[in-house]
């Protein structure tokens, strides 16, 4: 499919010369000697020459053909370069061998450097190093760069005076040599190392000299001298494949591979007219008056040999490749003494935007309509036949049909045009069966009329205009200098179908000024109106195409003037135009030979190998691969013509990870290819896309980007069922259909729309069967940002349909649109719609199933069975129940449809499934069904089938209802078995009201008692008993739940004594003594009268407040001297040693913690980790030094996976002496475990972020501090002010202390790597209030200087 297409071409004259070989400096010039006046010379510098010397008589050759023969002795044989030393190498036919410098430009007399006896060939080895030659002799010497014989061989025995050709292998290590013996020639294969004879070439005749050995080293091409045919041989000799010319009237003269190896030049001759242009010439240096010559160029693809190229010369030359540009060919005239270089790039193919391909393969033009079907190479739908080998083919499209225009090398255009639609199908010409064989829908003749060109004029490249008219850029050589001219063919049928061409316009683009110091690298069409305008791609004509600051102007041109579009970097010498439908604009990419993809002249893609541009919708998408093998998409937004297109970023779905790495499986936007692949064609009206693989053969893939355009397109017109195929054969999730426009789906015209659309019942099955909560469009969808790509004008806002309501609702408005419609073959997909709800309603589905049979019957009378599309005859249609039944026996389970059967209380409907289910043993269930059916009154069987299926509270609820005393126990029984779901039930079913069941429901509030005070929820047991009437066993739950308000309360409303309401306050007061010490005191001083007991179990609690209240409210002063003074003078000793202790163990925690980042600094100073110093020793480092942020350094030996918790329960161990517990006696089992947790180990890896955490949690609980402040009111009250004074200042300087410590605790954790503690402003316990009687700790000074000074010590 790739087509050979030349970029530029340029031409030098050689006067006189007599060899040539490529200037490495400059691309396109040569370096020549001539054999007249004895001269080498440079073509691209003036005046630069070297004349070479006399040679002194003593070194004429001794033998005496070449002693004798004058001519021969001036006669330059060849010319070859040391590409080591920079220098080139003149060989005469007489011997002799002149060295000059290869640079031209320091010359330097050239200088004889050795003789040999006659010179029959020359090639110096691909690394410059060694110099091979043939003397006249027959041997074969090698030499090394100081002239110096490394090796000599015999050529072989009867050894013939004519020219040896030499070729090298590309790695050096071998060479050939072809010469002639006794009549005959022989090829032989050396080994570099001493000359080693390897191999002899086993041919199948005769050959000639032409040997070319392919750079790789895999082929070696011998030219055969009859039959126009060039053999392939390995290493070995042995024949690998063969190449056959297309006329075998050709004699081989030369053949010569391209650096890759991928084009094989051959320079061929032949005495007729056949494919070869004849012009007369005079006769010079003895030639024939009309030699006929050719330049073919072969490229190799799926064992197939294309003839890509063919160009007509006049006299014998010399083919010789590029070694910097491996696609530029120099062909030097030894008639017209010239050098014509063309530079040629490989394009991926010639398509036309219908998806046709175009491929040159000699004077056959092979078609594939790639829209049709992918025809595998060489193989094609269509050959076009023309008289002579191509030179330059394009392909268009204009409405409906396609055409085809080519440039042959006998300067003839060929025109060929296909009908209506595309259809190249027409009668097969006549022609052999040979040219028939690869084309499978016959071959035509193109139509075909002589250009009328200048001689030395070349067209470079051809494109359509119009269907009338075609574009030619000329090459012309007329004046000896380049002169690019754009050439406008009109073409006209006249009544014969033959064809007549008209130039309409000859603009030579040197008289334009845009144009001037520029030449055209590509040009391209693009359709504007009912015209092409032109697109050129312009570069230096004296740039390197390898120059990093090389770049290219792309621009439009209308015939007069140039428009400048942009500027690209690098030489860009493949060009796509299209047109914008919305603002008739034109957009375009180009890729230039640096592999970078521009579009508009913005960078988009680097490392491209090949890209195309698919072109249905109104808006294009271009595809193009990369090096990576990765097929990426792209949707042109807008243009504004000037270089500043819009488009859809290649963004990464929601599936994809945000580098750089592409997630392939899941991004429809980029997809993995075979590794090689090139784009061939992206036809317009299918979404396949064309790969040729490197081997050659095609492959049809399908992108999601532009299946899922197709998908939207046909959504957004409605044609469900087209999209319906589209998304079967290609994969894609069926939820599209529905999710978007959503809601459009579930509303009623949507759904009608779908199922009127879809039509088939298999097809509606799948759709349903085929939803799923979410949308596949929303953001997180597996199509994300499909709509955003696409740019449709659906609407996009989704919704939030992520639950199972999109599968119901769904589900209902299809199912009432298939019920409205009442016809008989939508019983399936109703049937579906029921158990894909969610959660599936299979009882309905049951009852759908079992009474189809007479909504069917019923409805045949005004509806006709399904229609006979989509295959369903009418017979199909017709759904029965054991059809049906069959049906949801296939997507649901056996034993969940029967349960569900019970579930409607419908035995028959059960025994149904059991009938029709085939894993169901009938023997096991059809007595179980019996069973159930001999249970009466209804409602006992209903219960028993509720037992059954688990459902305990419609049990009890059927048990209750039966009426009868036994039943109405055992929905009691069931009730206490799952009390949270029965009760409820029960007690609706029994209201407090009810007077007709009255006994029934106080026996239930009784029994929901004695449960909820089984599941000790005591006082809910007791409103329970209280709504039953038991009021004794409702003092008794609430005495249970300590609620002793409640227990006074209701033995005053049962009448008790006073005597019997004391002895219960006094057991109340017992009881609640340890629990709860305060409302003990208040029964005690409330209903007991024990004044010194209360204040007594107050003053130990800690509420001063109370204590001394009560001892004035109940006439009892005595006590504050005798009971609340001693009792506030130890707690004051008490509460002062706690505090010793607390700050006692926070120093010893503030030690452990410096010791254990002195060990870190030190390990992390061993390992040669920098780190912080851990701790300051510095006196006057303050608290935050010592916990701060300088505990974690750079490197830590811990993991800190393990979190240590503190205190529990709001206690820390500085309180946990003085308060007083609050809970019983499991959780106080659960705060020893979690005490137990939280301990610190010495040693263990988490240790310093497990003292963090405690220090954290150090802080005085604020009820305390509230308890402390009331002590020192109490001390002041009783005359002791300076115990409160002491009491308030150390009390104060621990909390700031604690507080200060707790705070820079949290900042060190948040530090520490892997903590994941979240940052707060303040602890847990900070206090907020100030304190009410600062005053006892004296001015703010002295407490800041308290707490310096006890940061100090620390």
């Amino acid at each position: 499919m790739r087509q050979l297409c030349a970029v530029q071409r340029q031409w030098q004259p050689c006067p006189g010369a007599a060899a040539a070989i490529p200037d490495g400096r400059e691309c396109g010039h040569a370096i020549y000697a001539t054999k007249r006046d004895r001269k080498v010379a440079w073509t691209f510098r003036k005046g630069r020459e070297a004349v070479l010397p006399e040679p002194p008589p003593e070194a004429w050759a001794t033998d005496a053909t070449f002693r004798d023969s004058e001519t021969l002795q001036d006669e330059v044989f060849a010319i070859v370069e040391w590409k080591e030393k920079e220098k080139i190498v003149v060989g005469h036919r007489s011997g002799l061998l002149y060295e000059c410098p290869s640079n031209g430009q320091d010359l330097e007399e050239p200088e004889l450097v050795g003789q040999v006896p006659g010179l029959c060939g020359l090639a110096t080895s691909p690394d410059g190093e060694h110099m091979v030659v043939a003397t006249g002799q027959g041997r074969l010497l090698q030499l090394n760069s100081e002239y110096e014989v490394l090796a000599e061989v015999e050529l072989g025995e009867g050894f013939e005076t004519t020219t040896v050709t030499i070729t090298w292998r590309g790695d050096g290590k071998f060479l050939a040599t072809n010469s002639s013996h006794g009549g005959s020639r022989a090829v032989r294969v050396w080994e570099r190392d001493g000359l080693i004879h390897h191999s002899d070439a086993e041919l199948d005749g005769s050959t000639e000299a032409a040997l070319s050995w392919e750079p790789r080293g895999g082929l070696l091409a011998v030219a055969m001298e009859e039959g126009g045919a060039v053999q392939m041989l390995e290493r070995n000799g042995l024949k690998r494949g063969e190449l056959v010319l297309q006329q075998s009237q050709y004699t081989i003269r030369q053949l010569c591979w391209s650096p890759d190896s991928e084009i094989l030049g051959a320079l061929v001759e032949q005495n007729n007219t056949v494919g070869v242009e004849t012009v007369p010439h005079e006769t010079q240096a003895g030639l024939p008056a009309q030699q006929k010559f050719a330049v073919q160029l072969w490229h190799r693809c799926n064992h197939h040999w294309y003839l890509k190229w063919q160009e007509s010369i006049h006299g014998t030359a010399q083919l010789l490749w590029d070694d910097v540009d491996s696609k530029t060919l120099h062909v030097f005239n030894r008639l017209e003494e010239g050098w014509t270089s063309t530079r040629f790039m490989w394009d991926d193919a010639t398509v036309s935007n219908m998806g046709t391909t175009v491929t040159s393969d000699g004077s056959s033009i092979l078609l594939n309509t790639f829209r049709k079907t992918v025809v595998p190479p060489p193989m094609c739908n269509m050959a076009i036949l023309c008289s002579a080998p191509t030179t330059a083919v394009c392909a268009s499209s204009f409405a409906d049909q396609e055409y085809v225009a080519a440039v042959l090398s006998s300067r003839v255009l060929a025109i060929a045009t296909s009908q209506a639609c595309g259809d190249w199908s027409a009668p097969l010409a006549d022609i052999s069966n040979e040219c028939q064989a690869g084309a499978m829908d016959g071959v035509i003749r193109a139509k075909e009329v002589a250009l009328d060109l200048p001689q030395r004029s070349f067209v470079r490249q051809l494109v359509w205009q119009a269907p009338w008219q075609v574009l030619l850029l000329v090459d012309d050589f007329t004046t000896g200098t380049l002169c690019e001219r754009f050439v406008s063919v009109e073409i006209s049928w006249d009544e014969g179908e033959k064809i007549k061409a008209q130039v309409a316009r000859n603009i030579c683009l040197d008289e334009i000024f845009e144009f001037c110091g520029r030449a055209i690298a590509r040009i391209a069409s693009v359709v504007k109106g009912n015209s092409r305008v032109v697109l050129v791609s312009l570069v230096g004509k004296n740039s390197d195409a390898f120059a990093s600051d090389c770049t290219s102007s792309v621009a439009c041109f209308d015939g007069s003037h140039m428009q400048e579009l942009s500027i690209c970097r690098g030489r860009c010498y493949w060009l796509l135009p299209w047109m914008m439908d919305h603002d008739s604009s034109i957009s375009f990419a180009a890729r230039s030979v640096e592999r970078e993809l521009f579009l508009e002249g913005a960078l988009i893609a680097s490392n491209v190998r090949s890209f195309s541009c698919h072109f249905a919708g109104t808006k294009p998408t271009m595809l193009y691969v990369t090096d990576d093998n990765v097929l990426h998409s792209l949707r042109l937004v807008g243009s504004s013509g000037q270089g500043n297109a819009t488009y859809e970023p290649m963004g990464q779905s929601s599936a994809e990870t945000t580098n750089n790495t592409p997630v392939l499986g899941r991004n429809w936007q980029r997809r993995a290819v075979e590794s090689g692949a090139r784009l061939v064609a992206v036809p317009s009206s299918s979404p396949m896309v064309v790969l040729q693989m490197p081997r050659g053969n095609l492959e049809g893939i399908y992108p999601r980007s532009l299946v899922l355009a197709m998908v939207l397109s046909m959504l957004e017109e409605d044609r469900y069922s087209d999209a319906f195929t589209v998304v079967c054969r290609h994969r894609i999730d069926l939820n599209i259909l529905v999710d978007y426009k959503w809601p459009f789906a579930q509303t009623k015209a949507g759904a009608r729309t779908l199922v009127v659309s879809l039509a088939d019942p298999q097809r509606l099955i799948e759709l349903v069967h085929a939803l799923k909560p979410g949308n596949v469009l929303q953001k997180d969808g597996v199509y994300a940002g499909t709509v955003e790509y696409e740019s449709h004008a659906g609407p996009t806002d989704f919704g939030n349909e992520v639950s199972d309501e999109k599968i119901n609702k769904v589900c209902v408005a299809l199912r009432s649109v298939m019920v409205e419609l009442d016809a008989p073959y939508y019983g399936l997909p109703i049937l579906s719609t029921y158990f894909r709800s969610q959660p599936p309603l299979l009882g309905d589905a049951l009852l759908h199933a079992t009474s189809f049979n007479l909504l069917s019957s019923g409805s045949k009378e005004g509806h006709t069975t399904a229609p006979e599309a989509d295959g369903l005859s009418s017979s199909e249609s017709s759904t029965s129940t054991f059809t049906m039944m069959k049906h949801l026996l296939v997507y649901c389970e056996e034993e969940s449809l029967y349960r569900a059967a019970l579930a409607l209380y419908n035995l028959e409907l059960a025994a149904v499934v059991v009938s029709y289910a085939q894993a169901m043993d009938p023997g096991e269930k059809l007595p179980e069904l019996q069973a159930f059916d001999d249970i009466s009154p209804i409602e006992k069987q209903h219960a028993h089938v509720d037992l059954y299926l688990g459902r305990l509270s419609l049990a009890a609820k059927n048990f209750a209802l039966a009426g009868d005393r036994p039943s109405f126990e055992k929905s009691l029984e069931i009730a206490r078995q799952a009390p949270e779901e029965v009760f409820p039930v029960l007690l609706q079913q029994f209201p407090s009201n009810c007077v007709e069941r009255s006994a029934e429901a106080g026996m239930l509030r009784i029994a929901l008692g004695e449960s909820l005070l089984g599941r000790g929820r005591a006082e809910e047991a007791a409103v329970a008993y209280i709504s039953g009437g038991e009021v004794e066993q409702a003092l008794h739950a609430y005495r249970t739940a300590g609620a002793w308000r409640m227990v006074l309360s209701l033995a005053g409303r049962l009448g008790w004594n006073t005597a019997d309401v004391k002895s219960l306050a006094l057991e109340l007061a017992e009881e609640l003594l340890i629990e709860a010490p305060k409302d003990a005191a208040t029964i005690l001083l409330e209903y007991v009268n024990d004044a010194q007991r209360g204040v007594e179990i107050l003053a130990s609690t800690g509420a001063w407040r109370d204590a001394i209240r009560a001892a004035y409210r109940y006439s009892r002063p005595d006590l504050v001297d005798t009971l609340l003074a001693p009792a506030a003078a130890a707690s004051l000793v008490r509460a002062l040693e706690e505090f010793r202790e607390d700050r006692s163990r926070l120093e010893k925690y503030i030690a452990r913690l410096r010791t254990l980042r002195q060990r870190r600094a030190a390990m992390a100073a061993a390992l040669g980790t920098p780190g912080q110093d851990p701790v300051a020793e510095d006196e006057n480092t303050e608290v935050i030094s010592e916990v701060g942020t300088s505990i974690m350094s750079d490197y830590s030996a811990y993991t800190h996976r393990t979190a240590v918790s503190g205190a529990t329960n709001g206690t820390t161990p500085l309180t946990s002496a003085s308060a007083a517990s609050c809970v019983g006696r499991r959780n106080r089992r659960n705060g020893k475990r979690e005490k137990k947790k939280g301990r610190i180990r010495a040693g263990a890896p988490n240790e310093e972020f497990a003292l963090l955490q405690h220090l954290k949690q150090c802080p005085m609980a604020p009820h305390m501090r509230e308890s402390h402040g009331e002590l020192a009111e109490l001390l002041v009250l009783l005359g002791h002010e300076q115990d409160a004074k002491l009491l308030q200042t150390v009390l104060s300087n621990l909390v700031a202390f604690q507080d200060k410590l707790a705070e820079n605790s949290i900042l060190a954790m948040q530090e520490m790597e892997g903590s994941g503690v979240e940052r707060t402003t303040e602890h847990p316990r900070a206090g907020k209030a100030k304190w009410k009687w600062a005053l006892l700790r004296g001015d703010e000074e002295s407490s800041d200087s308290v707490l310096l000074e006890s940061s100090l010590k620390l």
